[in-house]
């Protein structure tokens, strides 16, 4: 859904970074240049994801996402989630599950 905007968002977001959050949010959503609410400042995105310290990217990726996204996240404590499929060796392979046709950028 985002991958279309995904480089001028990260464009923006570059230029931005000194700005205040809620003035930087709303260029952001304005990068987005649809009736999308949301934006993820990450270069990284599902299907980048590896067995490589998946935590720790995953997480990054969750918190590079608008505030109100980032709060939805938050209300299912994710990041608890997160934390328990990793203990349990598990977290690479559920990601891994993701369907393809959310991951694969459309052309």
């Amino acid at each position: 859904m985002l991958e279309e905007t995904k480089d001028k968002v990260l464009q923006v977001a570059e230029k931005c970074a000194d700005m205040p959050e809620a003035a930087r949010e709303k260029f952001l959503l304005r990068a987005t240049g649809k009736d999308i609410q949301f934006y993820n400042t990450s270069p990284m995105d599902m299907s980048k994801l590896s067995s490589t310290d998946i935590k720790s990217n995953l997480t990054n990726y969750v918190q590079s996402f608008s505030k109100d996204a980032r709060e939805i996240f938050e209300h299912f404590r994710f990041d608890e989630f997160v934390g328990k499929l990793d203990e349990a060796n598990l977290l690479f392979k559920i990601v891994k599950k993701v369907p393809r046709w959310i991951c694969t950028p459309r052309r």
